[in-house]
């Protein structure tokens, strides 16, 4: 009996909230690696920095992000 009294009491985990934070937050990692690959191009060729430069900001910008 009072087991069925906890459960029913629960908290529900996956409400709308919680679904739309895990939707949000893949979309922004999503964006976040499909920008990575072209990234190094960008900085290398549009903007002529060298190899070592464009590693270093790319490494600052996945740690930082």
């Amino acid at each position: 009996m009072l087991m069925e009294q906890l459960k029913r009491n629960r908290p529900v985990l996956w409400n709308r909230n919680f679904i739309q934070c895990c939707v949000s937050y893949f979309l922004m990692n999503l964006s976040f690696y499909m920008l990575l690959p072209t990234m190094p191009l960008y900085l290398t060729e549009g903007l002529g920095m060298s190899a070592a430069q464009a590693g270093l900001i790319l490494s600052c910008y996945t740690v930082g992000g």
